[in-house]
């Protein structure tokens, strides 16, 4: 996250955190949870995230297109 936030600053670009969310995947039964924080605010972790027409679950147990 410090190389995006000093890259955003290097190449005047500005991201909005509250519009941002965490989708940790993981195979484990017990993953790390970890806090992503960009530009002062947490970042939202999600259980399923959606990125252009695909959803999916955080131990990639449900993939939908």
């Amino acid at each position: 996250m410090d190389a995006l936030q000093k890259r955003g600053k290097n190449w005047q670009m500005s991201f909005n955190p509250t519009r941002r969310e965490v989708l940790q995947i993981s195979k484990t039964r017990n993953p790390i949870k970890s806090e992503y924080i960009i530009f002062g605010p947490k970042l939202a972790a999600v259980k399923e995230g959606f990125f252009i027409g695909v959803t999916i679950s955080d131990n990639m147990s449900r993939i939908y297109i």
